[in-house]
C-alpha cells in the first residue's frame, strides 16, 4: 500500500499549512489490469510472428522457385541426353543407319531405344515436336548420312529442344551433340552454332560426293 501527502493552506489570514497523509493509490492514476497486460503481450507476439513469417516467405519463395526451375532443367537435360543416346544406339544396331527425321521419336520408341516419356519435356507445355533431330547429310543419292562421316562429332548438334515452343521468358535450351555431350546454350547463340553445323554439312557433302 502506497501513501501520498497533500498540502492544504489554513484559513484566510493565517499562514498555517497543513499536511495530510492518505493511504492507497495516487489520485488520478489507474492501474493496468492483468487481462489487458496479457492481451498486449499476446498481440505483440502475434505481430512479431507475422513480421517474421513475412520475411521468411520473402526469402524462401524465390529460393524455392529457383530450385524448382533447376530441377526442371536437370530433367530436360537428362531427356535430351537420352534421346541422343537412343539415336546413337539405333545407328549402332542398324549398321550405321540413322532414323529418318519424320517420326524419328516414334521409331526409337517402337524399337525400344527410348521410352515415350523421354520426348515429353517438362519445360514445354503442349504438343508438337518438342525436340529437333538433325542427322548428318549422306553421300550423293543417300537420304541420310551416318555418324561415321562426322570428323568432329563434338560440333554436330544431333538433337535439341525446340526453341520455337519455348516462352519468350526462357532464354536457354539444351543441345545434345553427336559425341554424347549435352550443353545449355542461350537462344541467341543458336544461330552461330547452326551456321557452323551447316559449314560442316557442306564439307561432308563435298567429301562424300
Amino acid at each position: 500500500m502506497s501513501t501520498y501527502s497533500t498540502l492544504e493552506r489554513g484559513g484566510t489570514g493565517t499562514g498555517e499549512i497543513r499536511t495530510t497523509r492518505y493511504a492507497g493509490r495516487y489520485p488520478g492514476r489507474r492501474g493496468i489490469s492483468k487481462g489487458l497486460l496479457i492481451g498486449l503481450i499476446v498481440g505483440g507476439a502475434v505481430v512479431a510472428g507475422l513480421v517474421v513469417l513475412t520475411c521468411a516467405v520473402g526469402i524462401f519463395l524465390p529460393a524455392m522457385g529457383k530450385a524448382r526451375e533447376a530441377a526442371r532443367q536437370l530433367k530436360d537435360s537428362t531427356q535430351v541426353r537420352a534421346a541422343a543416346m537412343g539415336i546413337t544406339l539405333y545407328a549402332q544396331n542398324k549398321n550405321g543407319e540413322l532414323p529418318t527425321v519424320e517420326g524419328w521419336g516414334d521409331t526409337l520408341v517402337a524399337e525400344g531405344f527410348i521410352t515415350p516419356e523421354i520426348l515429353d519435356l517438362v519445360r514445354i507445355e503442349g504438343g508438337g515436336n518438342q525436340m529437333i533431330y538433325t542427322p548428318p547429310p549422306g553421300p550423293k543419292g543417300a537420304a541420310l548420312g551416318t555418324l561415321g562421316v562426322l570428323t568432329k562429332p563434338q560440333e554436330w548438334i544431333l538433337v535439341r529442344e525446340n526453341e520455337a515452343l519455348f516462352p519468350a521468358s526462357m532464354r536457354n535450351i539444351h543441345v545434345g551433340f553427336a559425341d554424347g555431350r549435352v550443353e545449355m546454350v542461350d537462344v541467341s547463340q543458336l544461330p552461330a552454332l547452326l551456321a557452323r553445323q551447316e559449314a560442316v554439312a557442306a564439307e561432308i557433302k563435298a567429301r562424300t560426293e
